[in-house]
């Protein structure tokens, strides 16, 4: 049984030295084998890095995130990779090791805060071995926020009978749901924009 860890053959290996030794004790001549013709390739690919691109800012629906994957070799494919627990495209090999997958954020997928944003990566070699999942991501402050913005209320200061008279303002408050910091209102009131 091949187990990991175990040499690497990349000719094949003839077993020799093979004694046979009876109920009497009579030892046979070493003898070996010549008809083993498959390599052995007994590592899985190791994964030693992911980090993320960007790795700082709020990105929302429909943002772009890169992974970005360091092994010990180049040539492995995609066994089963994730960001945030989705799937992702675009699975390329950068040589020397490297490799970069991107994930796109779409609705209903999780928020994040600073730093949480999960990844795991299995490889695969020519062999067909695949190493465990690697799932340490490089520290970071990248937030994913895929909360939708709900108003609660929109309110004004002209609750009382009158005229608005060349000159005169009103002032709306708009109230959402749940606090949404650095957030931006637009619209319009009698087809004057609202700043």
């Amino acid at each position: 049984t091949v187990n990991e860890g175990d040499a690497d053959q990349l000719t094949a290996l003839q077993i020799s030295g093979v004694i046979l030794t009876d109920s009497a004790s009579n030892v046979s001549v070493p003898a070996a084998g010549t008809d083993v013709v498959k390599t052995i390739d007994a590592n899985s690919p190791v994964v030693s890095a992911l980090s993320l691109t960007p790795n700082s800012g709020i990105l929302g629906i429909g943002g772009i995130v890169t992974l970005n994957i360091t092994a010990d070799a180049e040539g492995y494919t995609a066994s089963a990779i994730t960001v945030n627990n989705k799937s992702v495209a675009g699975f390329t090999d950068l040589g020397a090791g490297s490799y970069r997958v991107t994930y796109t954020i779409a609705s209903g997928d999780t928020s994040r805060t600073a730093g949480t944003v999960p990844a795991s990566v299995a490889l695969t070699d020519s062999a067909g071995n695949t190493n465990i999942a690697y799932t340490t991501v490089a520290a970071n402050s990248l937030v994913i926020d895929t909360g939708i913005p709900v108003i609660s209320s929109i309110n004004s200061n002209a609750t009382t009978s009158g005229v608005l008279k060349v000159g005169d303002s009103i002032i709306f408050t708009l109230t959402p749901q749940i606090a949404e910091p650095g957030a931006t209102v637009t619209g319009s009131y009698n087809g004057v924009v609202l700043s």
